[in-house]
C-alpha cells in the first residue's frame, strides 16, 4: 500500500484538493446556469430545395440547351450564391413584417415580439435619420400612450392619432385582430420600436442564412436561418425559397417572351429571305429552260451512247456495202460466178432474188444443153437474169446511199446533242449556290419556327421546375447557446481551473511532501518516517515501532549522544524527542531526553559536557532550532549520530540543498534525515475549519472575554 502511495504522490494534491475542485466545477456550472437564464436564445429552421434538372422533364426541350439564356447547369454553388443574394432577400422582406421591430421590456431581459405585438406602428411618412433608432413606447392605458424619441423627447397621444416630430409622422393603433385572436396578451406596458433600414436588414438576414448542399452529387439545397424569434425563422426560410422560385418563373417568362418576339422578328426576315430564294430559281430555271439538271444531263447523254452505238453499227455496215460493191464492180464482167457475203445485206428480199438469179442460171445451164445460145429461151433466161443482176447492183447502191445519209444525219445529231453540255458546269455551279441559298434559309427557317413553338411552349408553362420538399417549423428548442454544451465545457473548465489552481499553489509551496523528494535532492539517508498521529491512544504503539526501527539501525548504544535538530521547531522535534525517550524508557533503556541549553561544549576536548549524567546514559538532545541559533550545529558536530527532521507541510524543498551545503561545511558525522506527518495529506476543508477555530480561540474567545467582563462591571 506504502509503495503504491508512492506511486501515485504526483495525484496526492489533487486528491488532497478535491474540495476546492469541487468548489470551482460548482462555481463554473453555476456561472453557466445564470449565463444561461438571462442569453438570449437563437432558433433555427431549414427547408429544402430539390434543384430543377435539365436532363429531366419540361426543361430537357432542345429549346433550353440551343440558347445560352437556357443552358444554367443548375451549378448548386451558383444557385447557393442567388438564394442569399440581395435580391431574393429583399423579395422576401417585401411580404414579411421585419422592417419594423418590436420589443416588450422586462425587468430582467427584453423580449422581441413580431407577430405577437399588440399595437401597429405606421411609418411610411418616417424619415430615414429616424431609422435604425430605437424609439420607446409606453402604452399607459388602453387608450392613453407615450413616445419617448429621446431625453427630454415625450410625446403623450392617443391611439390612432398621428404623432409629428421632426418633419416624420407616426400613427399607432391597436392590433384588434390579435387581441381578439388572444385576449390574455398584455397591452399596458413598457415597449420599443425600431424602423430598420433595408441595406442593414438584408445584410443581417444575410448574416443568419446557412445555405448547404446535401450533397456535392445531389441538387438540393438546405436553407436555414437564425433569430431570436422562433416564428421568423420558419416565416423567413419559406419566403425566400418561395422568392427564389417565383423569381425563377418571372425570368423564365421574361426570357422566354423575349425569346418568342426576337423569333418572330427572325422568323419574317428568314421568310423573305426564303421567298427571295425561290423566285431566283425559279426566274434561273426559266431563263435557262431547266427542269432538272441532273435528270436532264443523264437522259442527254444516255441518248448520245445510243446514238454512238447506232452510228458505230452504221459505220459498219456502210464499210460491208463498200466492201460489196467494190467486189461487184471488180466482177461485173463475171457477175454470175461472184460469191460475196450478204452480212450488210442480207433482207429477205435480197436472199429470195439471189435465189432466183441461182435458179434462172440453172435453168439457163439446161437450156444451153439443149438449146443453142442464140435460142429465144436462153435468150428470154438471159434477160432475167440482166434484169435481176442489175436490180441487184442497183439495189446496193441506194442501200449504201440510205446508210451513209442516216450516219450523217446521226452525227449531226451527236453533236448537236453535245452542244448542250457546253457552259453546263457553270450553270450547275450557279444553280448550286442558288440551291444552297435557298436550303439554307429554309433549314434556318424551320429551326426558328420549330424554337417559337417551344418557346411559346415554356412561355405559357407558369411553373417553375425547381421544388420545395421540405418547408420550414416553427422551431421549439434554441440552437444556440447549448446548455448541455455550455455546460460541460464550463464544468471542465472549473476542472480544470481547479486542477491547475492546485498545481501551481503546490508547486508554490513546494514543500518536502515525501521521502522520494529527500532522495532526489540530497545524499543523506533517511532514518525513519513518522506518520501523522491522528488520535493519541495510538502515539505510544507508533513511537514503540519507531524506536525499534531506529534501534535496529544502531542509534541507541550505551553512551551515545543523539542530536535530534530542525530549522524550526513546528517541524515536530521537540514532540518527536520527547515521546521517543518515553518509549525508550518504557522498554528499559537508559535513556535521557536532554534539552539543548542543558548541554555544555567544551572547545578544548571538542565535546559535549552533561551534568549530573551517567557516561552509559544515552542521550537525546532537543536540539536548538537552526534558524534561531547557531549554537545547534555545535551540538550537531559533537554529537555521535545526528537525526534532522524535515516535515512535509511545513519544510520547504529548497531547504534540503540548504542543509547539504551546511552538512559538507561543517563535516556533520553520522547525519541522518527524519521525515515528520510522511504520507499526510490532510483535507483543505479540515486545514481551513482547524485555521478558523484557532483564530477564534486566539481573537474571539478573549474579545469574548473581555465583553462578559465588561458587562460584569458594569453590572
Amino acid at each position: 500500500m506504502k509503495e503504491l502511495t508512492k506511486n501515485f504522490r504526483l495525484l496526492r494534491p489533487l486528491l488532497r484538493g478535491l474540495p476546492i475542485i469541487a468548489v470551482c466545477f460548482l462555481g463554473a456550472v453555476n456561472i453557466a446556469s445564470r449565463y444561461l437564464k438571462y442569453a438570449t436564445p437563437k432558433y433555427e429552421s431549414a427547408a429544402k430545395i430539390r434543384l430543377a434538372d435539365n436532363n429531366e422533364g419540361p426543361t430537357s426541350t432542345m429549346l433550353y440547351k440551343d440558347f445560352d439564356i437556357f443552358t444554367n447547369k443548375n451549378k448548386i454553388g451558383a444557385e447557393i450564391e442567388v438564394i442569399q443574394s440581395s435580391r431574393i432577400i429583399n423579395r422576401a422582406l417585401d411580404s414579411l413584417k421585419f422592417d419594423i421591430q418590436t420589443f416588450r421590456i422586462g425587468k430582467m431581459s427584453t423580449s422581441e415580439l413580431y407577430d405577437e405585438c399588440p399595437f401597429i406602428v405606421n411609418y411610411d411618412s418616417l424619415r430615414d435619420e429616424w431609422r435604425e433608432k430605437m424609439i420607446g413606447l409606453n402604452i399607459i392605458s388602453n387608450d392613453s400612450i407615450k413616445l419617448s424619441l429621446g431625453p427630454g423627447k415625450d410625446i403623450r397621444t392617443v391611439f390612432g392619432d398621428t404623432i409629428h416630430f421632426e418633419g416624420s409622422e407616426l400613427i399607432i393603433t391597436k392590433n384588434k385582430d390579435l387581441l381578439e385572436q388572444k385576449p390574455y396578451l398584455k397591452l399596458v406596458d413598457q415597449y420599443q420600436f425600431k424602423v430598420r433600414e433595408r441595406d442593414k436588414l438584408v445584410k443581417e438576414v444575410a448574416g443568419g442564412l446557412d445555405i448547404i448542399s446535401i450533397d456535392k452529387d445531389i441538387a438540393i439545397l438546405r436553407v436555414g436561418y437564425e433569430s431570436e424569434v422562433p416564428q421568423k425563422t420558419a416565416d423567413m426560410v419559406n419566403r425566400l425559397c418561395r422568392a427564389y422560385i417565383e423569381d425563377y418563373e418571372e425570368d423564365k417568362y421574361k426570357a422566354t417572351d423575349v425569346t418568342v418576339h426576337f423569333l418572330e422578328e427572325q422568323l419574317a426576315e428568314i421568310g423573305q429571305r426564303l421567298k427571295d430564294s425561290e423566285e431566283e430559281i425559279e426566274t434561273y430555271r426559266n431563263v435557262n429552260d431547266i427542269i432538272n439538271v441532273r435528270q436532264e444531263t443523264e437522259t442527254d447523254l444516255r441518248q448520245i451512247s445510243q446514238m454512238r452505238i447506232q452510228l458505230a453499227n452504221l459505220k459498219m455496215n456502210l464499210a460491208a456495202i463498200d466492201s460489196l460493191n467494190n467486189y461487184i464492180d471488180i466482177g461485173k464482167s463475171n457477175f454470175l460466178e461472184l460469191a460475196p457475203t450478204f452480212e450488210a445485206f442480207n433482207d429477205l428480199l435480197s436472199t429470195e432474188m439471189v435465189k432466183n438469179l441461182k435458179n434462172l442460171q440453172a435453168e439457163r445451164k439446161e437450156l444451153l444443153t439443149i438449146y443453142t445460145p442464140e435460142d429465144e429461151k436462153v435468150k428470154l433466161v438471159n434477160e432475167k437474169i440482166n434484169d435481176i443482176s442489175n436490180y441487184l447492183i442497183e439495189s446496193i447502191k441506194n442501200t449504201r446511199n440510205n446508210l451513209a445519209i442516216k450516219y450523217n444525219q446521226i452525227d449531226e445529231t451527236i453533236k448537236k446533242a453535245e452542244t448542250a453540255f457546253i457552259g453546263l458546269p457553270t450553270r450547275e455551279k450557279d444553280l448550286t449556290i442558288l440551291e444552297r441559298n435557298f436550303m439554307l434559309n429554309q433549314k434556318i427557317y424551320n429551326f426558328l419556327h420549330e424554337k417559337r413553338t417551344e418557346a411559346e411552349i415554356a412561355r405559357a408553362a407558369s411553373v417553375s421546375f425547381h421544388r420545395i420538399i421540405s418547408y420550414g417549423e416553427v422551431p421549439s428548442k434554441p440552437v444556440s447557446p447549448n446548455k448541455t454544451l455550455i455546460m460541460f465545457v464550463t464544468g471542465i473548465l472549473g476542472l480544470g481551473f481547479g486542477v491547475a489552481a492546485i498545481l501551481v499553489v503546490h508547486s508554490m509551496k513546494a514543500k518536502v511532501n515525501d521521502t522520494l523528494t529527500i532522495e532526489k535532492n540530497s545524499d543523506i539517508p533517511i532514518a525513519i518516517e513518522i506518520p501523522k498521529f491522528i488520535k493519541a491512544s495510538t502515539i505510544e504503539k507508533g513511537f514503540q515501532q519507531l524506536g525499534i526501527k531506529l534501534e535496529l539501525k544502531g542509534f541507541f548504544r550505551p553512551g551515545n549522544i543523539v542530536c535530534v535538530s530542525s530549522f524550526t521547531a513546528p517541524e515536530g522535534r521537540s514532540f518527536f524527542v520527547k515521546h521517543l525517550a518515553k518509549s525508550l524508557q518504557k522498554r528499559g533503556f537508559n535513556v535521557v531526553k536532554v534539552d539543548a541549553y542543558d548541554t555544555h561544549f567544551d572547545r578544548d576536548e571538542q565535546r559535549l559536557v552533561f551534568q549530573h549524567l551517567n557516561a552509559n546514559t544515552i542521550k537525546i538532545i532537543d536540539n536548538v532550532s537552526l534558524d534561531d541559533d547557531n549554537y545547534s550545529l555545535m551540538l550537531m558536530s559533537a554529537a555521535d549520530i545526528n537525526l534532522f527532521m524535515l516535515d512535509s507541510r511545513v519544510t520547504p524543498a529548497k531547504r534540503i540543498n540548504e542543509f547539504n551545503l551546511l552538512h559538507d561545511e561543517y563535516t556533520l558525522p553520522n547525519t541522518f534525515f527524519g521525515l515528520n506527518r510522511a504520507d499526510y495529506n490532510p483535507s483543505i476543508i479540515k486545514l481551513i475549519v482547524r485555521k478558523i477555530s484557532r483564530l477564534g480561540r486566539r481573537y474571539y474567545l478573549p474579545l469574548l472575554r473581555i465583553i462578559k467582563n465588561k458587562k460584569a462591571a458594569q453590572a
